[in-house]
């Protein structure tokens, strides 16, 4: 999800000033995989969506991004009910949910959301990707578990809806993680500039 909402048009405009730089990416959903590569040195940063709650680690350096918010999207013709303030969790667990499969810190955090509230999470659709939960909630599966904030999974448009909540589901940030101690290369420094420099020109344009 990071890669197609802030990365891609990130690396194109860097790819673009610097041609002769080589660049390496691996586009990972388990965390904890992150942090090992980091742990060995295999990449310099990564960016990741962190519900409140959860730490990488003290041996990690953790900078805040922005802020965002978790909740479910859905068909605006199959499931008209539910476009009204204010939706309550009983209503949501009542329909078929569409989430990523277990192991994903998000689902984790999904989960004991549903468990505070006393409600059975049992979701029939469990995805490896937020790109297959936004295609199947766009076929009308069921409500797709999405991310609103300083980065969306899945903008509304006139096919799909986000479900407006008495509450927020789940909370967090969009960090980016470092080994304590290690410093970063000039590309990545560079790199980082160009996505600060692109996070600070959608914040003013309101996107």
């Amino acid at each position: 999800m990071l890669m197609h909402r802030l990365m891609q048009p990130v690396l194109q405009e860097f790819h673009a000033d610097h041609p002769d730089v080589g660049i390496e990416v691996k586009a990972e959903n388990h965390f904890n995989r992150l942090l090992d590569d980091l742990r060995k040195g295999l990449t310099e940063f990564m960016l990741v969506t962190l519900p409140d709650g959860y730490s990488p680690g003290e041996e990690f350096e953790v900078t805040e991004l922005g802020r965002f918010s978790y909740s479910f999207a859905a068909s605006r013709s199959l499931f008209p009910e539910l476009q009204h303030p204010n939706v309550l969790l009983e209503e949501i667990a009542a329909c078929p949910l569409i989430t990523l499969n277990q192991g994903h810190i998000a689902r984790e955090a999904l989960h004991r959301a549903f468990e505070g509230k006393g409600i059975a999470f049992q979701p029939p659709f469990e995805c490896e990707s937020m790109s297959l939960i936004e295609d199947f909630t766009r076929a009308g599966l069921g409500l797709g578990f999405v991310i609103t904030g300083c980065v969306e999974s899945l903008p509304e448009d006139e096919d799909v809806f986000v479900l407006r909540m008495d509450r927020p589901l789940v909370e967090g940030s969009l960090v980016l993680v470092r080994l304590k101690g290690r410093g970063l290369s000039l590309a990545s420094k560079v790199f980082l500039s160009v996505l600060e420099a692109f996070r600070s020109s959608r914040s003013d344009s309101g996107t």
